[in-house]
């Protein structure tokens, strides 16, 4: 399942199987993956501001260039996140980031449908989700579950 939040408390839950109908065509999967990319590389750089460079269009420009240049550098490795000291490392245990994740998802859909919007409200519900009890022994399964698909008899 793919939730994809397009703004105004509008959003759109996407199966498998709608996400492979839309790759299927290819000018829509290209599209899909142009638009993307070009989104996540325009962002990176926003905060390269031209009146922090008022007499220096090339130096602007050339910053800006290399901001984009490390995203697109750091998606290609694989990671999400591009900073000056690497990637972002987790303080959680496995079960813990699992439960969190379980209590984002749950509460940040919960905040939608109710119109709750106030960020410090919805980090505390978060919290008191990811530390009840079902949440944890959920996280527990999924970590497991996760844990038991890892081998080394993959032949590749």
């Amino acid at each position: 399942m793919l939730h994809v939040d397009i703004g105004k408390q509008l959003a759109f839950d996407l199966d498998d199987a709608a996400i492979a109908q839309l790759e299927s065509h290819e000018a829509v999967r290209n599209h899909m993956r142009y638009i993307a990319l070009r989104n996540i590389l325009m962002d990176c750089h926003a905060s390269c501001k031209k009146e922090d460079y008022p007499n220096d269009e090339v130096t602007w420009r050339n910053n800006s260039k290399a901001m984009a240049e490390k995203k697109l550098a750091a998606m290609l490795a694989g990671e999400i996140r591009s900073n000056s000291s690497g990637p972002r490392v987790s303080s959680l245990s496995p079960i813990d980031a699992e439960a969190r994740r379980l209590a984002r998802v749950a509460v940040i859909s919960a905040a939608k449908a109710k119109g709750v919007t106030d960020k410090e409200k919805i980090a505390a519900a978060i919290a008191k989700y990811a530390a009840k009890p079902e949440t944890i022994a959920t996280a527990t399964a999924n970590v497991n579950a996760a844990r038991a698909l890892m081998t080394d008899d993959i032949e590749l």
